[in-house]
């Protein structure tokens, strides 16, 4: 049987973690195959205290003395780690009991197997604002993706595992890419180490819908920037949603395609014109909020005396270069 360790970074939410906690511990506390580190990233007071003592005999608590970001604490957690496999999680997830049971069935069945991309539902609690049915119905919530022809694009720590030698083997997480981008970073860079890993639509997790609007919509502009960075910093603009912003007209093509999507939605259908409307909304400033994080990341990241990016040019001709050598905006 494969042994598991589960690494959670943690800010500034010790009500979150309390309730992702109580969902690992029937899954972990036993199990001699599973353990738990989580690391807080340099907010550790007497709320945290309070939260993680009652765990303390199961898992693993570390204090990270400054803030360094998420794929910092997860550096410092993956360095504790004793597994064969490494499972990362956020503490605004709830996995359902089971999660690490399949994960640990897909990795006994599959002995090659490097790695395993998940995906996130809402978690169903939240449903009573229409902020957090919105959020639930747009689709947007965090999981793995994947380019036209089904190669894995990204998984996302929400829900990821990876062998911890090939992880330990590619250097972990990059920390200067923050607050976002690290996600798509890490997971190209072991793909590309030649490891394995396989997208697996029935290991979810919950994940909580509580942020506002206005704080969602400042997060899908965060993962735009973070996608930019990526970019310019890999030289490598084959992700698909990459593609999608060099060009306004590409932009505009797939806002558009973004909110007729939330037609077909759960919200939308038997609901009333408002929160038809609203859905259609939501969608929109979504997709808009991203590609706008992009679109100014592009400004801020690009890198004029790097090399010019060629194999995706080759693979993708329709986007072209500019005069200046640049991709075309």
């Amino acid at each position: 049987m494969p042994s598991l360790t589960v690494v959670v970074p943690t800010y500034r939410r010790p009500e979150d973690l309390a309730g992702l906690l109580r969902c690992l511990r029937p899954q972990i506390e036993g199990h001699a195959t599973r353990s738990l580190i989580v690391v807080n990233d340099g907010t550790h007071d007497d709320a945290y205290a309070a939260i993680v003592r009652p765990h303390l005999t199961w898992m693993r608590y570390v204090p990270a003395p400054r803030n360094g970001g998420p794929g910092a604490a997860r550096n410092i957690g993956a360095a504790l780690a004793t597994g064969d496999y490494l499972v990362f999680t956020d503490d605004d997830c709830r996995p359902p009991l089971g999660w690490l049971d399949r994960l640990d069935a897909r990795y006994a069945s599959d002995p090659w197997l490097d790695g395993v991309a998940g995906y996130t539902r809402p978690y169903e609690p939240n449903r009573k604002r229409l902020s957090d049915r919105l959020i639930e119905a747009s689709r947007v919530l965090p999981g793995a993706t994947h380019d036209e022809v089904g190669r894995l694009i990204c998984a996302v720590t929400a829900a990821f595992s990876v062998r911890r030698c090939i992880y330990e083997k590619v250097g972990g997480f990059d920390e200067s890419f923050r607050p976002s981008g690290e996600d798509l970073d890490l997971t190209q860079r072991t793909i590309k180490a030649g490891a394995i890993v396989e997208a697996d639509e029935g290991w979810w997790t919950g994940h909580t819908t509580s942020d506002t609007l206005k704080s969602y919509l400042k997060r899908y502009y965060t993962y735009g920037k973070g996608s930019a960075r990526y970019a310019f910093a890999r030289r490598d603009w084959l992700h698909p949603d990459l593609r999608n912003y060099l060009e306004d007209e590409d932009a505009r093509r797939t806002v558009a395609t973004w909110a007729r999507s939330a037609k077909t939605a759960t919200l939308a259908e038997g609901a009333g014109p408002f929160d038809r409307l609203a859905l259609r909304w939501f969608v929109w400033r979504v997709a808009s909020s991203y590609a706008a994080g992009f679109m100014d990341g592009c400004d801020e990241y690009e890198d004029r005396a790097a090399p010019v990016p060629t194999e995706p040019w080759l693979r993708w001709p329709r986007l072209g270069l500019a005069a200046d050598g640049l991709p075309r905006r």
